[in-house]
């Protein structure tokens, strides 16, 4: 399950086992680093083979020009500072792998992402939920959907979906108490008020 724990250095979040972030990132000088759908498949197998091990995703969105993931590291007996290493550099293997396909693919050169990928401590429930329907309406904030559905490359339809698992509720929808409430609070978060988190 989901745990909620707020990071003590603000200035230098690290990766705590068992602790919940919104991690994310977006391409050097927007440039779009997702060109087409087999781009998209591909930063996900490479994001599964590469983070899976080490943390559990809840929620997602490509976009053409970043991402964002909701994600709760794996509870770990190592040190808090080996985990958050091995997490960083974990992430940054694979920002490198995808960039390799993707420049050989376009016939390009040089960096893709920004250098540091960043992270927000999810601290409780209720932010976890705002911050969910602000990664699922993500598209509908850049003008490129009109509504979260709509949008192919996120976790939106897929837990919209998908709300059992073998063990009951998805724990998502679990969060929000039925599937009728996680897609009515996406909805009323599509306002542009809505479209900022701290």
């Amino acid at each position: 399950m989901f745990c909620y724990q707020l990071c003590g250095m603000l200035q230098k979040i690290i990766f705590q086992p068992g602790s919940t972030y919104h991690v994310y990132n977006r391409s050097n000088g927007s440039e779009p680093m997702f060109r087409h759908a087999a781009n998209y498949n591909h930063f996900l197998r490479k994001y599964n083979e590469y983070m899976s091990g080490l943390w559990d995703t809840h929620a997602y969105c490509l976009m053409p020009t970043h991402f964002h993931f909701l994600i709760t590291v794996k509870p770990n007996t190592k040190i808090e500072s080996e985990m958050s290493l091995r997490c960083s550099q974990a992430f940054s293997n694979l920002a490198n792998s995808y960039t390799q396909s993707f420049n050989k693919l376009h016939k390009r050169h040089g960096s893709l992402f920004t250098q540091n990928f960043r992270r927000k401590p999810v601290y409780d429930n209720e932010y976890l939920k705002t911050v969910i329907c602000y990664i699922h309406n993500n598209p509908v904030k850049d003008g490129i959907a009109q509504v979260a559905s709509d949008w192919q490359f996120s976790s939106y339809n897929e837990l919209r979906m998908r709300n059992e698992t073998l063990f009951g509720l998805h724990p998502v929808i679990s969060l929000f108490g039925s599937r009728e409430s996680f897609i009515e609070h996406h909805l009323m978060n599509e306002t542009p008020e809505n479209f900022r988190i701290v």
